[in-house]
């Protein structure tokens, strides 16, 4: 085993002389960073309504306001909601029963002024 292993070096020796071949890798890394900037304007219209104002009511009749109202009496559950939802409660003086009955249910009678009353509909 050993002379064979020492032949076999030896006939390696005695051939063609190694050929050495050397690869050349070429490694790039790129980083590319892209900032984009997003602006964002907003415009706030703050709406004017010039007062003394004239409305024509259903009737064609010209109603006139000389500032804008104070306070304000609902008749329907809707409106009343509307007016919770504009901020608008401390302003209602007067509502109908159906009107409290929600704001009670809803535990928002707290925003109505004191003094105000409940006006019963179609009863």
């Amino acid at each position: 085993m050993i002379g064979a292993l020492i032949g076999f070096g030896v006939a390696r020796l005695a051939g063609p002389a190694a050929t050495t071949t050397y690869t050349t890798v070429y490694t790039a890394t790129y980083t590319t960073t892209a900032t984009y900037t997003t602006a964002y304007t907003t415009t706030v219209t703050k709406l004017y309504t010039p007062y003394p104002l004239a409305i024509a009511d259903a009737l064609n009749r010209t109603v006139i306001f000389n500032a804008p109202p104070s306070t304000v009496v609902s008749l329907a559950p809707d409106i009343t909601q509307a007016l919770v939802a504009l901020g608008l409660c401390g302003r209602i003086i007067g509502l109908d029963q159906y009107s409290y009955q929600l704001l009670n249910e809803l535990n928002l009678t707290s925003c109505l002024p004191k003094g105000f009353e409940v006006i019963e509909v179609n009863t």
